[in-house]
């Protein structure tokens, strides 16, 4: 999923890609992202190739991006796809590098 992002480690915004590795439990999409270390996985989208994950947001701001993303206040292309992106939100920062960006109104 393409996420727009924050201010960053490096002080500026950047967009990224997000994967979440699925299962299924009957007809429901469940995360799998337990069973391979590190994901879900957030990758800085860039000019150039890029594959890895990125250091540039703190956990909180995986979190936070993620539900934004959602807009979950009103259903959505993406919504029917990924009925219930609110239950992979508490893990998006679980692969979140330590990064020294710090959220609030304090630098």
């Amino acid at each position: 999923m393409f996420v727009y992002g924050e201010n960053g480690a490096d002080g500026k915004s950047h967009n990224y890609w997000v994967y979440n590795l699925l299962g299924f439990s009957g007809t429901n999409s469940i995360s799998a992202n337990a069973r391979h270390p590190g994901f879900p996985k957030w990758v800085w989208h860039k000019l150039k190739p890029n594959h890895t994950d990125t250091d540039q947001l703190t956990a909180d701001q995986r979190r936070r991006l993620w539900l934004n993303a959602w807009d979950l206040k009103k259903d959505s292309y993406g919504k029917s796809m990924f009925p219930h992106p609110e239950a992979f939100a508490d893990e998006q920062g679980n692969s979140a590098k330590t990064s020294s960006v710090r959220t609030g109104a304090h630098r």
